[in-house]
């Protein structure tokens, strides 16, 4: 899966038919931050980020780069009107190419398949995570939780945002984070569709050492006893 943040319309009449030609699955993003949150649910292969439209390449590269799920993701860089000086910059802030259009279709889909090429063999890897504690063994790239020992199926739902503060264990995720990330929109302030998640969550976890903590007026962060 290719992840695409993409506003130019010049960007995206070239971008789209060589990922079309390569045969490859991907996604349109707008902004950073849907992209951030849907990668830390579905892990991608490639990143393409449109540097025409203002994208903050620092931004993006330090926050994946930052991440230890993502820290290995191949990051391109795309742009209709690019200078030296920001074809360098993205490179010396540590993306892996940059296509400077007009390219050649062919030449875009080569570069975009060499990219996803060359993350492959990391991958597997750095997606292998896994999270213990006390009678909890968390396996979420293999779907797989295993509570004192009993495998314990989880909903979609329910395993995206186990997944989600297992990744960031020990830190607090509000309710808008995980509104946006697991559901695709912003929380209101009403709704208690996180709190029956966690809820469910904190039932099956019960008598581990993987506790889910309310912090009052954030939201919720794991916490995992040592084995």
């Amino acid at each position: 899966m290719i992840y695409v943040l993409v506003r130019d319309g010049d960007v995206r009449r070239a971008l789209v038919p060589a990922l079309k030609d390569i045969s490859a699955e991907y996604a349109e993003f707008s902004t950073l931050s849907a992209l951030f949150a849907a990668e830390r649910i579905e892990p991608c292969d490639l990143a393409v980020a449109d540097a025409s439209a203002g994208v903050d390449a620092d931004c993006m590269l330090r926050t994946l780069r930052g991440r230890h799920s993502t820290e290995w993701l191949p990051i391109a860089f795309i742009a209709s009107n690019s200078t030296e000086y920001t074809r360098a910059a993205a490179l010396d802030y540590g993306a892996d190419d940059f296509i400077a259009l007009p390219m050649a279709r062919v030449e875009i889909g080569a570069r975009l398949r060499a990219l996803v090429r060359r993350g492959s063999a990391v991958a597997v890897g750095n997606r292998k995570r896994q999270y213990v504690a006390r009678g909890f063994v968390f396996l979420p790239d293999e779907h797989s939780l295993l509570c004192n020992g009993a495998e314990v199926c989880l909903p979609q739902k329910e395993l995206q945002l186990l997944s989600l503060l297992a990744e960031n264990e020990g830190t607090p995720l509000g309710r808008d984070l995980l509104m946006r990330a697991l559901w695709g929109y912003e929380y209101d302030g009403s709704g208690r569709t996180v709190d029956v998640h966690v809820n469910s969550l904190r039932r099956k976890l019960a008598a581990t050492g993987a506790r889910i903590i309310t912090v009052r007026g954030i939201g919720y962060k794991l916490q995992l006893e040592a084995v």
